[in-house]
């Protein structure tokens, strides 16, 4: 009975531990698709946190030489994960780049009402052929849209990301 507490104590301490590396300023979203197409305006709702099918999370990463970066991640409920950054276009607008082996997704976004909304563009590395028959990359143009959630909504999975990209 004793080591079963102290596991439970031990796992309770490392999401603690995980969940700390998110700044304050963090800023979190959610979508009701997977990553592949992330953010995808399916229709059926912008998602709520606990059934979404992908997270967003934007941040400034502060290093000791006063030096600032703009990192972004997304997860989805299959455990996929992207890294990448993220900078703000003016105003309400927002692009992130992300990328893993497999794919690169550009979003251009604008903050609305309790969310984001835009546009995004993917690259596979599935490849197709064009109209002359040349093999080439798939690409892929998708509505995206991403509404704001508390961080804590965001799975552990992918907090475990956060320093690798």
């Amino acid at each position: 009975m004793r080591i079963l507490v102290l596991v439970f104590a031990l796992t309770i301490a490392c999401a603690t531990a995980l969940r700390s590396q998110l700044p304050d300023d963090a800023r979190c979203y959610a979508a009701s698709s997977i990553i592949w197409p992330l953010g995808a305006d399916t229709g059926a709702g912008s998602g709520s946190g606990s059934g979404s099918g992908s997270w967003l999370i934007l941040l400034a990463r502060r290093y000791s030489d006063s030096t600032r970066r703009l990192a972004a991640y997304a997860v989805d409920t299959s455990g996929n994960t992207y890294g990448g950054s993220w900078q703000r276009l003016g105003g309400d607008s927002v692009e992130a780049s992300l990328r893993d082996e497999l794919t690169v997704t550009r979003l251009r976004l604008v903050e609305k009402h309790d969310g984001l909304i835009g546009s995004a563009h993917g690259i596979s590395d599935e490849m197709k052929r064009d109209s002359s028959g040349v093999s080439v990359p798939f690409e892929y143009d998708w509505s995206a849209r991403f509404k704001r959630v508390r961080c804590a909504a965001v799975p552990d999975s992918l907090l475990k990301h956060v320093d690798a990209a």
